[in-house]
């Protein structure tokens, strides 16, 4: 037996802020936070009040090229941010800690090195403003390049145990597209990597990995990642399936979903949220079908609460909110 729901749309204060291409969504208590990436900022609403983080293009403490995925635990806010293949710490919005620059797993520190060092330059990174209609990029003036590349290394010159620590500790990251914390520990996706990476933020380290050296593992290009009962769920939106983990990073099984590539999952304690491309989609916890929506856009992130379903439709600049209704249940 699995229930009967209906989904009824509503309108806050987060239809009104001036999104570009959003790409996740999380809650954390009362805070809602947005992944504004088109904008390079972090939104995050509270009831009447909304402030941001960052909000400008670069390499910096306070720039991003294209967040892709945020999340706050308490005071502390996590920032993956895709194109300086990073993630960024926060505490009451203040600069914390930097974790991971550009590079290949298994690939020697002076290579990986150098790759990072690609990072600087503009082609390669996301701006909104160099696409045209057609999502194609557009040149770059060499004045703009000048300038990022300039400012990236002020950046590290005056942070240079940042560039030391990660590179020392080889801490090497490849766009970041979802996290979610367990303790003291980070677990990340890693899209281009394709890997599960968990990051111990007393050791400033990367300590484990799952990745396709395990011949159990086929990971694809992995989205987003979530927490339930103990066990980490990946989107792997390359080869339509979900994988579970455990807290080890074993393997426990996986599961497929056919109609569309998943980007993103969340949970409560009555069903699973997933979406992809134009759907998403809720399961009860067994992954039974007990809704599907079929709209237009991009539907590129979804976070539950419980009786709260928020879903990022990227390609139409928008956070869709509806409440979630038990209308009965079905044999």
């Amino acid at each position: 037996m699995s229930a009967i729901v209906s989904l009824e749309q509503y309108y806050t204060k987060i239809d009104g802020l001036d999104l570009i291409l959003p790409n996740s969504v999380s809650v954390d208590g009362e805070k809602i936070i947005i992944t504004d990436s088109g904008n390079n900022r972090i939104c995050v609403v509270i009831e009447d009040v909304e402030y941001s983080i960052g909000g400008q293009f670069g390499i910096g403490k306070y720039k991003f090229k294209e967040p892709v995925y945020s999340t706050s635990h308490g005071t502390r806010a996590f920032v993956c941010d895709w194109q300086n293949h990073r993630i960024m710490v926060y505490v009451d919005c203040v600069f914390k800690n930097q974790i991971g620059i550009f590079g290949l797993i298994n690939e020697p520190k002076i290579i990986n090195f150098l790759r990072f060092l690609k990072t600087f330059k503009n082609n390669g990174s996301f701006d909104y403003s160099h696409f045209n209609g057609e999502g194609k990029r557009k040149s770059v003036s060499l004045s703009i390049s000048v300038k990022n590349l300039s400012t990236a290394i002020l950046y590290y010159l005056k942070n240079p145990i940042i560039l030391i620590s990660n590179l020392m500790k080889e801490n090497f990251i490849s766009k970041p597209n979802g996290l979610v914390l367990v303790n003291n520990y980070l677990f990340f996706t890693q899209k281009d990597n394709r890997c599960v990476s968990c990051y111990d933020l007393t050791k400033n380290r990367i300590v484990k990995q799952a990745d396709n050296t395990n011949e159990l593992l086929d990971f694809g290009r992995l989205g987003q990642i979530s927490l339930f009962n103990e066990c980490l769920y990946v989107c792997d939106e390359t080869n339509n399936k979900i994988w579970i983990l455990d807290l080890d990073l074993n393997l426990i099984k996986f599961v497929t979903i056919t109609e569309y590539n998943i980007f993103s999952i969340s949970f409560n304690d009555h069903y699973i949220a997933t979406c992809g491309v134009n759907t998403f989609t809720l399961f009860d916890h067994s992954f039974n079908k007990i809704f599907e929506s079929n709209g237009d856009g991009e539907y590129h992130g979804v976070c539950m609460t419980v009786d709260k379903l928020y879903v990022v439709n990227r390609l139409k600049h928008r956070i869709e909110q509806y409440k979630i209704n038990n209308v009965g249940d079905q044999v």
